[in-house]
């Protein structure tokens, strides 16, 4: 969906990334044979190397962080579009395998949250539906974030551990803030 019409010198139109959903995306279905003959085995191999390297599930991760882990049910595999069509299943219905089993990268996809989100653009503010990281991937990047910023002898933190923003929009600084304080 274009917020404004397609021109690729209008540097102020709004870029939208993919929706968030557990399918792969098309241009892996274009791989080169050498690469890959049936794109379903790129899916495949990144499920048994997570097997191989003994990675733990979605479920067991939302347990070591107190969570109440999604039932198989509730983890979706498909397009998220809200046709009920795109979606292929729940993942225990995948392959039996994956009862209470769930890969990681696929829990926190499947996890996440359709919102609305208000954007503001050139034409006035519109609203967009997306989808946001649940409980499990949202705290993944959070904690990634914060033991980068933490280990960097020269953040903010390192070097003023008692430092608070003072560029706070309405009493909130968050990524958006900090994003377009560095760009200033």
């Amino acid at each position: 969906m274009d917020l404004v019409p397609r021109d690729p010198a209008n540097t102020t139109r709004t870029q939208l990334a993919y929706r968030i959903d557990t399918s792969l995306v098309n241009p892996l279905g274009h791989l080169p044979p050498s690469v890959a003959i049936n794109p379903s085995v790129l899916a495949q191999r990144n499920l048994e190397r997570g097997w191989r390297m003994r990675l733990p599930n979605g479920q067991d991760i939302a347990r070591a962080m107190g969570l109440i882990p999604l039932e198989d049910n509730k983890i979706l595999i498909g397009k998220f579009t809200g046709d009920p069509a795109d979606i292929i299943g729940p993942i225990d219905a995948i392959h039996p395998a994956f009862k209470g089993n769930c890969p990681l990268w696929a829990y926190v996809l499947a996890e996440t949250i359709e919102t609305d989100v208000k954007l503001k653009t050139t034409s006035g503010e519109k609203k967009i539906k997306t989808r946001r990281l649940g409980p499990v991937g949202g705290r993944i990047v959070a904690e990634t974030f914060a033991g980068l910023v933490l280990g960097d002898s020269s953040s903010y933190l390192s070097q003023n551990p008692l430092w608070t923003p003072t560029m706070a929009v309405k009493g909130v600084f968050g990524l958006r803030e900090l994003i377009a304080s560095a760009l200033s």
